[in-house]
């Protein structure tokens, strides 16, 4: 075997380890999208973050509750629920 058939060898590995991870990507960014539409159908309280830019969620009322009570948020984050008119401060969900 020369060095242009180890290239195009290692080449083909390579793209077929890039294929299965982008598979993988898909099949756990549905997963994670089934989970959340689980938890708005079985009437749990849907909670979104912005914490550092950057949104999360959705949570349960209660999982935000905890992650929030956890440090896992910013001191300047916000969360938002359904009914609400605008963001609030995270320090608001932590208190109830």
């Amino acid at each position: 075997m020369n060095a242009h058939d180890l290239l195009a060898w290692v080449s083909l590995v390579l793209s077929i380890v890039g294929i299965v991870l982008f598979v993988r990507r898909i099949i756990l960014w549905r997963q994670y999208k089934r989970q959340s539409l689980q938890k708005i159908a079985v009437g749990e309280a849907l909670v979104l973050v912005v914490s550092e830019g950057k949104q999360q969620g959705p949570f349960t009322r209660v999982e935000a509750q905890t992650l929030a009570l956890g440090g896992r948020f910013s001191p300047d984050a916000l969360y938002w629920e359904p009914g609400m008119m605008e963001w609030k401060p995270i320090e608001g969900l932590k208190g109830l």
